[in-house]
Order: structure tokens, then C-alpha cells, then sequence
């Protein structure tokens, strides 16, 4: 661990040149050069995990309404609805 520490102290700091006051517009303008650069990637990226949370959530939803309308039906108030619907809707016409 001692090697991998001596060289990162030895490793020249990128901003350690510029005066004070121009430190954040030297980050600045490295973030916007990198963003420039790798915008393609980052919009596949961003665009590959909304499209990842949306499909998680179309999925979490139907799920739901899966297991309610299961639930449903096989409580006491969903027989009785379907019960009381055949009644209603006999396909014999009584």
C-alpha cells in the first residue's frame, strides 16, 4: 500500500499551477470539456436507465393489479359480485 501511496504523491496535481481564483473555472471548464466529449455515452446511459425504471414500474404495476384482481376474486365480496352477476346475465335468458 505504501508504493501505491508514494506514487500518487509523486503523480503531478492538474491544477496545482493555476492561481486560486481561477481553480473553479479550470473545473468548470475540464467538466464541460468531459461532457462535451462523452455526451453520446452519457445520454445512452441516462437514457437506458429511465427506460430501465420505467419498464420496472410498468412491471411493478401490472403485478399489482394482477394479485388485486386475483385477491379479489377469491375473497367473499368478489364471489358475491360474480355470483350476483350471473344472475343478472344469464347467458340462458331466465
Amino acid at each position: 500500500m505504501t508504493g501505491y501511496s508514494a506514487l500518487l504523491k509523486r503523480l503531478p496535481k492538474p491544477y496545482s499551477r493555476i492561481p486560486q481564483p481561477w481553480h473553479f473555472i479550470a473545473k468548470l471548464a475540464t467538466v464541460v470539456g468531459f461532457t462535451y466529449v462523452f455526451w453520446g455515452a452519457i445520454t445512452r446511459i441516462v437514457s437506458a436507465i429511465l427506460s430501465l425504471v420505467l419498464l420496472l414500474g410498468f412491471a411493478a404495476f401490472a403485478l399489482a393489479m394482477v394479485v388485486g384482481m386475483f385477491r379479489y376474486s377469491v375473497s367473499d365480496e368478489g364471489r358475491r359480485e360474480e355470483e350476483r352477476w350471473y344472475e343478472e346475465n344469464d347467458p340462458r335468458g331466465r
